[in-house]
């Protein structure tokens, strides 16, 4: 692999992007990076899970700001053939927060069309090993597929989400949960 990091020195968490070429085609996707305090670069996407075509699993990996591996973890469900990380950002202490979407899809057709599909998110410590997970969707609407697009926090130990919800009546919840993933208030835009 190669990592190209454009930074301008250490500051708290902030996003940058990366330049990432594998040298494997089992990684499907990865979200945007963070840079930390300690200079370590932080990211979460998916891979293909092991013996298939067109299931996920979720992916965190940890780099020193040299681009040398850390930890990276794999996230797979007995319930769902499909994980996907779009975006990783900081929680309290050294966890953060994986946001993304879970669900089934048809692995005989690529690109697989999903069957089910929730908004996921998943709160990990400084190594990725799983704290807590929630999933959101058909809570609120009866639609088909759901997704946590962003997730930012809000300072006070609060984090506001965006939730898509996607079939015939597409929809965007605006959630404001507390440290432990517990939702305090939502907000529907239409």
């Amino acid at each position: 692999m190669l990592f190209i990091v454009f930074h301008s020195g250490a500051q708290t968490c902030q996003e940058d992007y990366f330049v990432i070429k594998y040298q494997t085609s089992t990684v499907q996707n990865i979200g945007k990076a963070i840079y930390t305090p300690k200079n370590e670069i932080i990211f979460a996407g998916s891979v293909i899970r092991e013996g298939s075509h067109s299931a996920l699993d979720g992916w965190f990996t940890k780099l020193s700001s040299q681009g040398t591996i850390l930890s990276t973890k794999y996230y797979s469900s007995v319930f769902y053939n499909y994980i996907r990380f779009n975006k990783v950002i900081p929680a309290d202490g050294e966890n953060y927060l994986l946001v993304g979407n879970i669900g089934n899809v048809d692995t005989t057709k690529v690109p697989p069309p999903p069957y089910t599909q929730y908004g996921y998110l998943m709160k990990v410590d400084k190594h990725g090993n799983m704290i807590w997970s929630k999933m959101f969707g058909k809570t609120f609407v009866t639609n088909i597929a759901s997704d946590i697009n962003n997730i930012i926090s809000t300072g006070t130990g609060d984090y506001i989400l965006t939730l898509d919800y996607s079939n015939t009546n597409s929809s965007t919840i605006v959630l404001r949960i507390d440290k432990d993933g517990n939702i305090k208030w939502t907000t529907t835009l239409y």
